[in-house]
């Protein structure tokens, strides 16, 4: 029976005692949550609303007392297994639209929802590349009937900033008819800068007309100063499995409940430039940032991914309510893929992929990688590994940015091993760059504090 439930957002009690929080968790039939709620508070954590109509129930058969209580280590696994909301592609386009009407601090495409105590301040960002609408998905998940309002209001901890982060190549993007094919999809990627490519000295390129780079300093200097954390949501061009990528300080602590059993590595020292995510709490801060690649482009599997992680990221920082036994189904090992070069063509000559790779491929050192136009020069894997986010043959190469990335042999390491889950870690006051300071401080360079990045 359980499993043809399927739970709607939970309304928070006004009030509730943690003493007895961990005794069950409230349900109760559509249309009688605020009776449960006002006998109710006291003794359980959230009351949870259900379609009774999911139940193929009538509504008079009284099947269901009004409400009953579960302890929340079985209830948590009742929970992860219903099926999830999760938004059509349509409703994404309203949700983007939504966010375009959006202002914070000045900045279009942003908003800040917050609680009776707004720090911690954590960032989520989507849409650094314009053609990966699955970060939307948290966003309307959690600005739906204001369920992210009352987590917070409910923990009474901490603001989460949501931020379209490429907010004019999304907007290319959206204007496609759903008809549009991939590449004319891929085309709206950016406009004119990658944003998970930014060079050095980013911060003082304040005469540089292109959209993305004034994008990304009107971001850096009003947004992202603030950040206490922050998790960056990406999506890749072929089918795969999620993957987690470390950005900096503990990110990957706060990730290491996230239901995603491969972790790329070493993506700092080996790609082109630095991603729009290292600016998060400041260059130089060390607050716990951490990406995800959640699946294939408008996936639903990239949605779901995109949402589930982004509540286990706002649990793990303490911002609303974690329940226990939710990583019980957790593999106790993950996939390390450990980068050991990005495939760049050299500048004299245009290149293509010699053919398609899918996400993991197995190379020799003798299997060539990129084909010259001409058919005058090759270049080879020259190792054995993995061949990651290949671009595909369609596409006309640059030598600006990776064609490829090649990784070591795949190897498995505890899930342990990413750190303990962080309850918040309280950065000094100096660490914060305040937006004076970050354009006093424009000379700062990104600081390389962990061992992977964004790679898409």
């Amino acid at each position: 029976m359980f499993g043809q439930q399927v739970l709607k957002e939970p309304v928070v009690p006004s009030s509730f005692c943690q003493e007895n929080s961990k005794r069950g968790i409230v349900i109760g039939m559509a249309g009688e949550c605020n009776t449960c709620s006002a006998k109710c508070k006291k003794s359980s954590l959230f009351l949870y609303r259900i379609t009774h109509t999911n139940f193929n129930i009538p509504v008079s058969c009284g099947f269901f007392e009004p409400h009953f209580l579960l302890p929340i280590s079985i209830l948590s696994r009742i929970i992860m297994k219903l099926p999830m909301e999760l938004p059509t592609f349509s409703e994404l386009q309203e949700t983007f639209d939504f966010m375009l009407e959006q202002q914070h601090n000045g900045v279009s495409g942003v908003i800040k929802i917050e609680s009776e105590t707004p720090e911690p301040s954590v960032g989520i960002t989507t849409m650094t590349h314009g053609n990966e609408p699955s970060g939307l998905s948290a966003i309307w998940y959690f600005m739906r009937n204001n369920r992210l309002q009352k987590l917070l209001d409910a923990n009474r901890k901490g603001s989460v900033i949501f931020s379209v982060n490429n907010i004019h190549a999304a907007q290319d993007y959206f204007r496609l008819p759903r008809s549009a094919t991939t590449v004319q999809k891929e085309r709206c990627r950016s406009l004119e800068v990658n944003m998970n490519r930014l060079s050095e000295d980013i911060l003082k390129r304040k005469t540089d007309s292109r959209v993305e780079i004034q994008r990304t300093l009107e971001l850096c200097e009003k947004i992202f100063y603030e950040l206490d954390g922050g998790l960056d949501i990406h999506s890749v061009r072929k089918k795969s499995e999620p993957i987690l990528v470390s950005v900096k300080g503990r990110g990957v602590g706060a990730a290491r409940k996230f239901p995603i059993n491969i972790a790329l590595s070493n993506m700092i020292p080996v790609q082109i430039g630095y991603p729009i995510s290292s600016c998060y709490g400041g260059l130089q801060s060390e607050v716990p940032v951490v990406g995800i690649e959640a699946g294939q482009h408008e996936s639903v599997d990239a949605s779901k991914y995109a949402i589930h992680c982004t509540r286990c990221y706002l649990q793990a920082l303490g911002l609303i309510c974690c329940e226990n036994g939710e990583d019980d189904e957790l593999s106790r090992f993950i996939t390390e893929y450990k980068i050991a070069r990005g495939v760049v063509p050299p500048e004299d000559k245009s290149f293509r992929m010699s053919r398609e790779f899918g996400m993991f491929e197995k190379v020799n050192p003798e299997d060539i990688l990129l084909k010259s136009i001409d058919g005058a020069k090759e270049i080879q894997a020259g190792m054995n590994g993995c061949v990651l986010m290949a671009k595909p043959v369609s596409e006309p190469l640059s030598y600006e940015e990776e064609a490829c990335f090649l990784s070591e042999p795949a190897r498995y390491v505890e899930r342990k091993s990413l750190g303990k889950p962080l309850s918040f870690l309280k950065r000094a006051p100096s660490a914060k760059l305040g937006a004076q300071q970050v354009r006093q401080d424009s000379n700062l360079q990104p600081a390389i504090l962990e061992t992977a990045a964004l790679a898409n």
